[in-house]
């Protein structure tokens, strides 16, 4: 209940086109207990809100509310029942536009109730093909189907050529069965080429204009069929795949699909090219969708967190789990109940040119019914399904034929009419596809606003590409649809282009883009395929390791042994009993490190180090070994002044990451620089040695006596020692320097 009344009275303050602060106040104490910052949004107001404050204040209010309690309850408390009416406020169709933005919030994340596709097209908006030559295109999934060849050449300047061919998409293809289809498809193809005698293989972009899943570009298993289409076997099946091996029996080898697009993605692709500013493409024909570039790191369902992907948000579907109830008529549930499809694609339903005539004439048959229309007299034409089309709604609003185009497509009907019945009837289509227009800016509007606040921008610019018989052919939809759209956003300056050639140039668009991308992925296999190595290498390289193992470890062959297998003299690894503080050095790379090691053993054993890094310039590591020696020495002595321990008793190991011959723990003779080191008079010589030396430099220590000792410790290429460092505050014993060692 206090989740209802929140959203009653954001809804309430929304009707009241933004009521003074006083009227939503008498609810700050349920606010405070749901949701605090709505709470301290509405405190902090002295005065009505700007536009900006509103539209932050509702945003919270529907992200909240979807997250608390789903995306259905939203929609009942923040969808009015005055909805129904065709002429919205701008206001009301805003709010239209959250819930939208609300659910694609929720669906990169949601794989089950997405309402977001993934394209597979990893790319920017625009087109850099640098590809030239001849590519093919298939556009499926309108009232026709079309075969494209488009031509790249690079004069001066990057031109296209095309020349396309359509063909009819017979009921006994659409209602048939997989193989007809693509046996269909494929046949069209082969036609298309032989008249054009194309003979070279040519790669191919195919355009299907349904929701499919997609894991790469050349991959899509489809989801449902939409609009007219009901072809048995294909759901859940890889088109891509199925015509592939349609075209491999029709043994048509001259053609080689890289890629299947959406309808959607192409036309952005198509208006991409001319105008790089495009990231936005939407379709309103037959049926109804957009796509638009979303930042990878917002999509859960594909790996990478840099650059941005095509997202086919298969709008159409918006409203399948209930969201749009309160704004769905009786007329619109009729529609739904007598399609291929009831229950599915209810957004498209109320929007796209298949319903859109469909839905003029149930106005139509209710009206006469009641009396208000042709005297109450109904035809036996206007009781029939189909008989009024979409385009017979676009010529009713042709301007200054609207009315005489309406009194003859009446007249067809077989029905008596009087002048008032014409405008009466004209003024039902003008209600029909303006709220088609209006829903379809309203949703355009919330990807909009994705997206301008995935670029963190405060005012955007860009270009959203169109297409769809509806838009192209219905005279008034494009201008009630921009009208609409930037009243929505004023914050944005949004162009609208038409693609002058469909979806299929953008298929091959996304087909050259695909063919160059396969030939430099060729060129880079080419390159590392000599670094891959297979299985069978690697055993065989795993023995001649332990060959080369045997021989480092005889005396024998331990000169001519290229692993030399040195002995570290260290002869067991912890076992849990060490305790006490420790010196350690750790010399190797650029940077030099001394290191206080605290272990401690029993029921609460732990090991603690503090650390300091010390710089070794280059021309230390490649000077004298008297300077790097005493470089060393000074970092000890600045770090035991550093950690106020100067006097303390503490053993010391030494981390000498270079080869070194050892006969004991406690010796090193350096084998051979390695790591950029290059320090002279210190290949041969005890390491141990040199240290003593420079401290002796530094006069910092008195003659080693008898119980002083030095521990090195070499893995392969690194050492341990402990040096009796007396006035630098180091002390050993024999009998420590052993267990040290272990």
């Amino acid at each position: 209940m206090i989740l209802f009344a929140l959203a009653a009275a954001a809804w309430h303050w929304l009707l009241q086109d933004i009521v003074p602060v006083y009227q939503i106040k008498g609810i700050s104490k349920l606010v405070k207990l749901c949701l605090p910052k709505v709470q301290c949004f509405c405190d902090s107001l002295t005065s009505p809100p700007s536009e900006r404050q509103f539209n932050a204040l509702l945003m919270s209010v529907a992200s909240l509310l979807a997250n608390i309690v789903g995306r259905s309850f939203l929609a009942v408390s923040l969808v009015p029942t005055c909805i129904r009416r065709n002429g919205w406020t701008s206001l009301e169709l805003k709010s239209f536009g959250i819930l939208l933005v609300t659910s694609l919030i929720i669906a990169p994340g949601r794989q089950h109730t997405s309402l977001a596709v993934m394209s597979g097209l990893q790319m920017a908006a625009s087109v850099p093909l640098s590809k030239k030559g001849d590519f093919l295109a298939l556009d499926l999934g309108g009232s026709k189907f079309k075969v494209l060849r488009v031509k790249v050449s690079e004069d001066g300047k990057q031109n296209v050529q095309m020349e396309s061919q359509f063909y009819p998409t017979p009921s006994e293809i659409v209602n048939g069965s997989k193989h007809e289809l693509f046996d269909y498809v494929a046949d069209c193809l082969g036609d298309f080429m032989k008249k054009r005698q194309i003979t070279e293989k040519l790669p191919l972009g195919f355009t299907f204009s349904f929701p499919c899943k997609k894991t790469r570009l050349d991959e899509g298993v489809l989801l449902s069929w939409t609009k007219d289409y009901k072809v048995r076997g294909v759901h859940q099946t890889d088109v891509v795949k199925a015509l592939r091996k349609t075209l491999k029996k029709k043994r048509n080898n001259n053609v080689e699909v890289l890629a299947l697009v959406n309808d959607t993605v192409g036309t952005m692709m198509t208006c991409g090219y001319d105008d790089q500013l495009c990231e936005v493409g939407v379709i309103v024909g037959t049926g109804t969708n957009a796509c638009y570039m979303e930042n990878l790191n917002n999509i859960d369902l594909v790996e990478g967190d840099e650059g941005r992907m095509c997202i086919n948000t298969e709008w159409g579907a918006f409203g399948d789990d209930g969201v749009l109830d309160d704004i769905r008529t009786h007329f619109d549930n009729e529609i739904d109940l007598g399609s291929v499809n009831p229950g599915k694609q209810l957004f498209e339903k109320m929007i796209s040119g298949l319903y859109m005539g469909e839905l003029v004439r149930l106005i139509l048959l209710k009206m006469a019914k009641k009396g208000l229309l042709f005297g109450g007299k109904v035809s036996t034409a206007l009781r029939t399904k189909g008989k009024i089309e979409t385009s017979h709604v676009a010529a009713m609003e042709k301007y200054n034929e609207g009315l005489a185009n309406t009194r003859q497509i009446l007249l067809d009907l077989g029905l008596e009419i009087s002048e008032d019945d014409c405008i009466a009837v004209q003024h039902v289509a003008t209600i029909v596809s303006f709220r088609s227009a209006n829903l379809c800016a309203a949703a355009l509007a919330a990807i909009l606003t994705r997206l301008r606040k995935n670029k963190k921008l405060d005012r955007m610019r860009t270009t959203v590409g169109m297409d769809g018989t509806v838009y192209r052919t219905h005279p008034q939809y494009a201008k009630r649809l921009h009208k609409v759209v930037r009243r929505l956003l004023p914050n944005c300056d949004v162009r609208f282009l038409l693609s002058e050639s469909g979806s299929g140039k953008g298929a091959a668009m996304v087909t050259a883009v695909a063919c160059r991308l396969l030939s430099q992925r060729k060129q880079i296999d080419e390159v590392l395929e000599q670094l891959q190595i297979s299985d069978e290498k690697l055993v065989e390289i795993k023995l001649r390791m332990i060959a080369e193992l045997k021989y480092g470890l005889k005396k024998e062959t331990h000169d001519s042994a290229t692993v030399k297998m040195l002995p570290t003299y260290v002869y067991g690894t912890p076992d849990g009993t060490e305790n006490g503080n420790f010196l350690a050095l750790d010399l190797g790379g650029t940077n030099f490190r001394v290191l206080l090691v605290k272990i401690r053993s029993g029921r609460r054993r732990y090991v603690r180090m503090y650390n300091k890094i010390f710089a070794i310039p280059l021309e230390i590591m490649q000077g004298t070994g008297e300077e790097l020696f005493d470089h060393i020495v000074e970092c000890i002595a600045e770090f035991l002044d550093y950690m106020g321990i100067k006097g303390a008793p503490l053993p010391l190991g030494f981390t000498f990451s270079f080869p070194c011959q050892q006969d004991r723990i406690d010796k090193g003779k350096l084998v051979g620089w390695t790591k950029g080191f290059k320090a002279t008079d210190c290949e041969g010589q005890d390491v141990v040695d040199m240290l003593r030396e420079a401290i002796k430099r530094r006069n910092v220590s008195k003659p080693h006596d008898s119980t002083g000792c030095c521990t090195t410790e070499n893995n392969n290429n690194s050492g341990n020692f402990t040096l009796d460092f007396k006035q630098l505050g180091l002390s050993v014993s024999p009998l420590f320097l052993q267990t040290l060692g272990t």
